[in-house]
């Protein structure tokens, strides 16, 4: 029987659809209801449902010959299919040993024993002092079409500095963890990927080395549902994550001495309140060696990622978007790499 896993965040629908083993297909419907919009037509039961029977249908399958799971952003939307799993993401989270999933939507920040999340009162707001003409506009019309992507580079930095105000102030990420970023906002097909890596290097609280993983299909969510419903039907969940890099909070400056034994070794040095990214992607693991006021001294072995290595040096938990110089000096870089791929 072929299998259907669903996930239903707030500004789209991702889905991994299996016909065998070896046959797999990730794919994203980039909308979700809305009642201002769809209320006349249809209720979300009805839209849902129809979304469902449509993905099957163009499949060649009948709702009522595929195991269906669900995964959702808190609650998961009535069908008028039979399901046989239906699970939140934060149970997702709590489940998951072998990597830290960091969760991120356009209106929440979720990870282990956190969820912090906005709640606006839309009629209630009034505009303050200082506020930028439009920018309640702006907000109202992310309220009403959760599924738009802003069209410049500075909604979206607007829309991302908004989503790092809800990371509780005390709380940090243990050193040498694997990180997955996962969840609504990295899924979303956005034209500047660049901002996918600054919102990362803002979430990433406390010092430390930290292997990173992008998450662009919402694939951990419907992998790890999917493992709950039978774990022979994923073998390895790691194939669908991007291997970004190691991200390294030094908390001031740092020297490096990068050697890949092949006599090409790099010795650096960043000063502080920097943003230094080192593309590397290597088959072999190299020695990394970093020594800081913050870290002390570190030796490690990496392969880099898409990415490479990312050196932060801030001091102070200052933010990246309020600070116009380094914001444009980091979109620098990443465009860089990105572009070279």
């Amino acid at each position: 029987m072929s299998l259907l896993a669903a996930h239903f965040d707030v500004s789209g629908v991702d889905f991994l659809f299996k016909k065998s083993k070896k046959d797999v297909e990730l794919f994203s419907f980039p909308y979700v209801y809305s009642k201002g919009i769809f209320a006349n037509q249809c209720n979300e039961k009805q839209f849902y449902t129809y979304l469902v029977e449509k993905v099957l249908l163009d499949r060649g399958v009948k709702p009522n010959l595929c195991s269906i799971l669900i995964s959702s952003f808190f609650e998961s939307p009535e069908l008028d299919i039979k399901t046989k799993l239906s699970v939140g993401v934060s149970s997702l989270i709590e489940n998951s040993n072998e990597m830290t999933p960091v969760f991120v939507n356009n209106c929440a920040f979720m990870t282990e024993g956190i969820i912090s999340s906005q709640e606006t009162y839309w009629g209630e707001r009034r505009y303050s002092e200082g506020e930028a003409f439009g920018e309640q506009d702006d907000e109202a019309n992310f309220f009403c079409y959760p599924q738009i992507i802003p069209e410049d580079i500075s909604s979206r930095i607007s829309v991302d500095s908004q989503i790092c105000e809800k990371i509780p102030e005390k709380f940090i990420f243990e050193s040498g963890r694997k990180l997955v970023f996962t969840g609504g906002r990295f899924s979303q097909k956005i034209p500047y990927r660049e901002s996918d890596y600054i919102l990362i290097l803002e979430i990433l609280r406390g010092l430390g080395i930290f292997e990173v993983y992008l998450d662009k299909f919402n694939s951990f969510a419907l992998s790890k549902i999917i493992q709950m419903y039978d774990r022979s039907l994923v073998q390895d969940i790691w194939k669908y994550f991007e291997k970004s890099g190691l991200f390294i909070r030094t908390g001031g400056a740092c020297e490096c001495l990068f050697s890949t034994g092949l006599g090409d070794d790099q010795f650096i040095e960043i000063e502080e309140n920097k943003i230094f990214v080192l593309p590397v992607k290597l088959e072999n693991p190299a020695r990394l060696s970093v020594k800081s006021h913050g870290l002390g001294t570190i030796d490690i072995r990496t392969m880099g990622g898409e990415i490479g290595l990312i050196f932060d040096t801030r001091v102070e938990n200052k933010s990246i978007y309020s600070d116009v110089k380094l914001l444009n000096d980091c979109m620098k870089q990443f465009e860089v790499i990105l572009n070279k791929k």
